[in-house]
């Protein structure tokens, strides 16, 4: 199927942010 390029962008930043979100909350003390 095609994405457009602004859809594929948008949805690798979600991703990254929700990544970075579990890290952050797995982490103790911070």
């Amino acid at each position: 199927m095609y994405y457009s390029q602004r859809f594929i962008t948008s949805y690798n930043s979600k991703c990254l942010r929700l990544k970075a979100g579990t890290l952050l909350r797995k982490k103790p003390g911070n």
